[in-house]
């Protein structure tokens, strides 16, 4: 398995894009200081063609000019704090599901 960027495989990755339940309250977003949605930009990339990863990159762009910068030093733990996963077992790997 060829691992992406040096976090996860392809398969651990697709497991992380399936483990999002897509919330309506988006309680993610709600917690980002950039306003940036991770439910949008993993369902976005959840099919893992290469024109999906670019919509998704396209999306948290169209939200915030400085998405890639912001995505680069963005220390991730607001978003999974409030994940709604972490209720059930663990919450989302935000930032190896971020395009790159």
């Amino acid at each position: 398995m060829k691992k992406r960027d040096g976090f996860l495989t392809e398969a651990q990755l697709r497991a992380e894009l399936d483990r999002c339940i897509y919330c309506e309250e988006k309680p993610c977003q709600e917690a980002c200081p950039a306003d940036c949605s991770p439910a949008d930009f993993i369902m976005a990339a959840r099919v893992g063609a290469k024109s999906d990863f670019r919509r998704s990159a396209a999306l948290i762009q169209g939200a915030n000019p400085l998405g890639w910068v912001c995505g680069v030093v963005c220390p991730d733990y607001f978003c999974m704090q409030a994940c709604s996963r972490r209720l059930f077992d663990r919450p989302i790997e935000i930032r190896p599901c971020k395009p790159r």
